[in-house]
């Protein structure tokens, strides 16, 4: 049944934890012997780092942030920091936000878990595929968004942006409204091909149609580079877990399907099965072997792509009595907030962080003002300033009696980004929106920035 009351009970054990090693080998789930009595979580934060990092700041976890990582630290041993995934696309920030989770990690790699995204994935498959064939980041909506190529540029040694980059860019955008305003997204590629008749340089005006194309390609060439299995970037990606378990909580992207736990052979009948798949992951990650790992694991895909728990209390019950857990945390299906359903077994924690997202959706905007096209409709309106949505808290509130790890009790608390608190290095005042939840028998604790659930 959906939760319909402020609070409610159930059992949760100490924390058992799986990750990723950063030199790319894998663990397995152990139980961390109650080292983690809180776990905050941040979800998809889209290429948005000045609010991944404010959102890091809001917690107080890591001490010295705004200086350089090797002046970081950890404030609280017994707390644990899970990301939720997406680090990447729908915002111009990716390499930014990826340094950030990755320093994060080397930083602190007991405390700090990042899973991958379906994002994340499908870059990696990306990597795999010919030089003429589609790609995940050719979409023009929800994908590799064309502001973010500068910085890869920069990191490959091209400091200062070219006039040919420059016109470029104003080319994309400027098509990009006109694709948008006349519904055409779904039949438009991020194709540097002008003879595929799908390819965004036909949207772009004939004078300048030869520079975008050349620019575009040389562009995404340069990301691809960037993400390689020799790059650091690349490198830690690829260590990304499928999932964790915290706090008797999975914490995956998407979400899982009872069929993948229930029944004879089911590939992910326990949590060590899901060890088991992070490793399995981790030795097959690179681009040579990664296609057949993922016809071979399609649970692998399924993980950080299905939605079907959002609607289906019974599937979450049925797989947490399944996986001896408390709860299924999951990222990947954005509303305005958090949200926690099916009497505490579920909780959504994708709540829309980034800003260029929570603005303009899937749209690619430019984000510094308001872009019409050519009929002038607003095609793109200007980014929002203050980082909103909402993170979250788990907290241990008793602990369990003679060690007995199912007898400790957890509270759930939303956390709002503090009114007074500094705004991100992009500027513009810091706000937090708190309207309520989707869907009937969310638990929502909006009015109240302190309230919190009972677990």
């Amino acid at each position: 049944a959906q939760v319909t009351t402020p609070a409610f009970t159930m059992a949760i054990a100490l924390a058992l934890t799986t990750a990723m090693a950063l030199a790319g080998d894998a663990r397995a789930f152990h139980s961390d012997g109650g080292a983690h009595s809180n776990v905050w979580v941040i979800g998809d934060v889209h290429a948005d780092a000045g609010c991944a990092r404010a959102w890091v700041r809001a917690t107080g976890l890591v001490r010295n942030l705004e200086g350089p990582s090797t002046q970081w630290a950890w404030e609280d041993e017994s707390t644990a920091l899970v990301f939720m995934g997406d680090y990447i696309d729908k915002g111009p920030e990716s390499v930014e936000v990826l340094t950030f989770m990755r320093d994060l990690s080397l930083a602190f790699p007991e405390h700090v878990f990042a899973i991958l995204g379906n994002h994340e994935l499908n870059l990696l498959v990306d990597r795999t595929r010919g030089a003429n064939a589609y790609k995940y980041l050719q979409l023009v909506w929800g994908a590799a968004h064309p502001g973010q190529y500068r910085s890869w540029l920069a990191r490959a040694g091209e400091e200062h942006a070219s006039e040919d980059e420059a016109t470029a860019l104003a080319a994309l955008y400027e098509a990009l409204g006109r694709v948008y305003e006349r519904g055409q997204f779904r039949n438009v590629l991020l194709s540097p091909n002008g003879e595929d008749s799908r390819s965004i340089v036909n949207w772009v005006r004939p004078e300048v149609r030869e520079v975008t194309s050349r620019e575009l390609a040389r562009w995404q060439e340069t990301y691809l580079s960037g993400m390689g299995s020799d790059s650091p970037l690349g490198a830690w990606v690829e260590a990304r877990p499928v999932a964790v378990v915290l706090a008797r909580t999975l914490f995956v992207h998407g979400g899982v399907r009872r069929s993948h736990v229930t029944g004879p052979g089911a590939p992910l009948s326990s949590t060590q099965a899901f060890a088991h798949l992070n490793a399995e992951l981790a030795a097959n990650v690179r681009a040579e072997r990664l296609p057949a790992f993922l016809a071979r694991r399609p649970e692998t895909q399924d993980l950080v792509e299905y939605r079907g728990l959002h609607s289906d209390c019974g599937e979450v019950h049925e797989v947490v009595r399944a996986l001896n857990i408390s709860r299924i945390a999951v990222g990947h299906t954005p509303a305005q907030d958090v949200r926690a359903s099916c009497d505490g077994a579920f909780l959504a924690l994708d709540s829309s962080l980034g800003r260029w997202f929570r603005t303009a959706g899937n749209s690619y905007c430019e984000g510094s003002r308001d872009q019409l096209a050519d009929n002038g409709q607003l095609v793109c309106p200007r980014r929002a300033q203050g980082c909103e949505g909402r993170i979250s808290r788990l907290e241990q509130i008793t602990a369990g009696k003679s060690n007995d790890e199912e007898s400790a009790s957890w509270a759930w608390t939303p956390v709002s980004f503090p009114p007074h608190a500094a705004a991100p290095e992009t500027g513009g005042a810091v706000g937090a929106a708190h309207p309520r939840g989707n869907g009937g028998g969310n638990v929502d604790a909006a009015d109240d920035p302190e309230a919190h659930v009972e677990l």
